[in-house]
Formats: C-alpha cells, sequence, structure tokens
C-alpha cells in the first residue's frame, strides 16, 4: 500500500513523505509531517492526513530477504 497526503493538508502546504506499507504489516503507523508554508500548522486529534493507495500484489507475499522471488 503507498500512503500519500490528503489534499486539505496540502492546501495548507504540509506534505506527508511517501510511504509504502509492505504486505503483511500491521501495526501503528507513524507519518513524518513536513511544513513547506510560512505559518505554523497544528495537527489535531482525529485529523486525516493521510489515504492509502492499494495495489495487486502477486506472488506469494512472503518476504524471504531478497528482492525478487525464486522461480
Amino acid at each position: 500500500m503507498l500512503y500519500l497526503p490528503r489534499s486539505t493538508l496540502l492546501r495548507s502546504f504540509v506534505s506527508v513523505h511517501t510511504a509504502v506499507g509492505d504486505p503483511g504489516f500491521y501495526g501503528t503507523l507513524q507519518f513524518m509531517l513536513y511544513n513547506y508554508g510560512e505559518f505554523d500548522y497544528t495537527v489535531k486529534r482525529g485529523e486525516r492526513i493521510a489515504q492509502g493507495v492499494v495495489f495487486d500484489v502477486t506472488g506469494s507475499g512472503e518476504y524471504n530477504g531478497s528482492y525478487q522471488e525464486e522461480k
């Protein structure tokens, strides 16, 4: 899954550095935000800052320590 900043955040010149979620990941997500604007921006509790884009993954989905599956 690819995580991208939401447009409402971008309009304030605040960006989420793009992150990639590995198949099978579970746990708490944490994102790095960067304010490109000249004004302070406070993220409020519960505010939506990122959106996930889902891709179809082919193969076993299990990571065995190499970048390509053996054939």
